[in-house]
């Protein structure tokens, strides 16, 4: 298991399969809101606005909470979860290994962020 897969691996997400093809065939934007620390390794990953127009302090508490939040139940190796209405997951994206992609949430109205590289 790769550092990548590891840091991924401790994080956890969920989301529709709509949402989740939707957000991923969005091309990304240069709107880095920060980064987010996972407590569990320490591990730093950018919080960057794919989709819509979430502010940056939104997209942060989201990506902290999905990534701390020991009481948010997550679901399969997708990491499948709901943050106040954000789906989350780590999705599969065309000509990247699942190894390689990285942690999403999206909200109601199409605003997403990924979460790492």
């Amino acid at each position: 298991m790769t550092d990548r897969q590891t840091r991924l691996s401790e994080t956890q997400p969920a989301t529709t399969t709509t949402q989740t093809t939707a957000a991923a065939a969005l091309p990304p934007t240069t709107a880095q809101c920060g980064t987010v620390t996972n407590n569990l390794n320490g591990a730093t990953a950018p919080v960057i606005i794919i989709a819509g127009t979430p502010s940056c302090p939104a997209a942060l508490s989201i990506s902290d909470r999905y990534l701390n939040d020991r009481t948010i139940a997550t679901q399969g190796q997708g990491r499948f979860a709901v943050i106040d209405g954000w789906h989350c997951n780590w999705p599969y994206l065309p000509d990247l290994s699942h190894a390689d992609s990285y942690l999403q949430c999206v909200d109601p109205t199409g605003n997403a962020v990924k979460i790492g590289g």
